[in-house]
């Protein structure tokens, strides 16, 4: 029943209800004629067996004002911190920033575009996270994250601060959730293992301080092939 509907069968005004409702008091509002009218409303519901239907309960929010919680009881807010959170996992060479690199910059952007799916994980926030897993104290502004993104190649952005702290990130995360490595990485880990890996000697992973992606000096019968795991192999031309 709405108040429109109530007030018609309790026969009082519209100006007359609210004027009684305003008041607060055990006495307050005995002489308007909405107390005696509801009374008798409500006496005669109570013998006909008819009860009150009680007031609808707002759902309660953890979160920020009206922000409903996720499946699992958690805010879009909680959420996003649980997907940036690598816990305590430290890695080899992470203190040096030197963490051998396993992982294409495809990949990682592909990683990237996935994580920043998710509800409340901002391209701020994610960068916050990634300049953290780099050595010294550095800061990664959205403006590169988006630099990063736009461009496409298996070793194109290797030098940057975005692709070695997002590998820095994804490879904690991987070890926090215990997930397995993919065929992808462990044949990455033997292609990039050196010492041909331009890093210098006892040095693994992908090279991520000369551009791998940049010009290159070749003889005229030749040409660069680049594979899938980023290596170059020169091969004359017409093979």
């Amino acid at each position: 029943m709405t108040v429109g509907e109530f007030q018609k069968a309790i026969v009082v005004t519209p100006t007359t209800y609210q004027r009684f409702m305003a008041v607060n008091g055990r006495d307050k509002g005995e002489g308007s004629l909405v107390y005696p009218h509801a009374s008798r409303f409500f006496k005669k519901r109570e013998l006909q067996g008819l009860k009150a239907v009680p007031p609808k309960k707002k759902a309660k929010t953890d979160g920020a004002a009206g922000e409903k919680p996720k499946p699992g009881g958690k805010t879009t807010k909680e959420a996003a911190a649980d997907a940036l959170d690598v816990g305590d996992v430290h890695l080899d060479g992470e203190d040096t920033g030197d963490v051998p690199v396993y992982d294409t910059c495809d990949e990682i952007r592909r990683k990237i575009r996935t994580i920043l799916r998710k509800d409340g994980v901002t391209q701020a926030a994610f960068c916050r996270a990634i300049a953290k897993e780099c050595a010294a104290e550095q800061t990664i502004q959205p403006r590169q994250l988006t630099a990063f993104l736009g461009t496409k190649g298996v070793t194109n952005g290797n030098t940057t601060l975005v692709f070695y702290g997002s590998y820095v990130f994804f490879e904690k995360q991987r070890v926090k959730d215990n997930k397995p490595k993919s065929k992808m990485r462990l044949q990455m880990e033997q292609v990039w293992q050196g010492p041909d890996n331009g890093k210098g000697p006892g040095k693994k992973g992908m090279n991520t301080v000369d551009n791998l992606d940049g010009p290159l000096w070749i003889r005229h019968n030749e040409r660069a092939v680049q594979d899938k795991y980023g290596r170059l192999e020169f091969v004359k031309k017409g093979r």
